[in-house]
């Protein structure tokens, strides 16, 4: 969604769906490591806490905040802020999308409770990957992350991929459901 809000900025248009292409990809220091070495630095990175959630809010047509989309960000020691598009593809090449996904989902969960505490109306939406879609147990994983933060489901929006929906329409509602 993040991506699909930047290419619509850039081509200064309304709205964007975002089709992942790898030969898009900008120049990342990433390009230049070893799969190993990625793994270490985002080894690092969690037990660092260098990958962190940030918040946007979201208004209906009067205005009015209705809750907040949640982005993950990993500002990485020496290098800044990396392109979420960057890590994002290179999390799902060593197999840290999991990982980065229930960290995701534990801490916008966890941001949810306390806004709920506030206004019990406001809702969090969450970005899950293709990959996160085609876990076997992703539904139970999503009911335990929400319960153990105490989250009123019916205030969680999940926003799928366009091309995880196209994959397998059966498989993800079944997912879902």
């Amino acid at each position: 969604a993040e991506a699909a809000m930047y290419d619509a900025i850039e081509e200064n248009t309304d709205a964007k769906i975002y089709e992942p292409k790898t030969y898009e990809m900008r120049s990342s220091f990433l390009e230049d490591m070893t799969i190993d070495e990625i793994k270490d630095l985002f080894d690092k990175a969690f037990d660092n806490d260098e990958i962190f959630m940030v918040y946007q809010p979201r208004f209906d047509a009067n205005m009015t905040l209705t809750g907040f989309e949640a982005f993950v960000r990993w500002d990485c020691p020496g290098h800044g802020t990396v392109d979420t598009r960057d890590f994002l593809f290179y999390a799902e090449k060593t197999g840290h999308i999991y990982q980065l996904g229930e960290l995701s989902l534990r801490q916008a969960f966890e941001t949810l409770n306390l806004i709920n505490g506030i206004n019990p109306q406001l809702t969090i939406t969450v970005n899950l990957s293709t990959t996160q879609l085609h876990t076997p147990d992703i539904q139970i994983d999503l009911l335990e992350v929400a319960q153990n933060a105490g989250c009123n489901l019916k205030n969680i929006i999940i926003d799928v991929p366009s091309d995880g929906v196209s994959i397998n329409v059966s498989e993800i509602q079944n997912t879902l459901d």
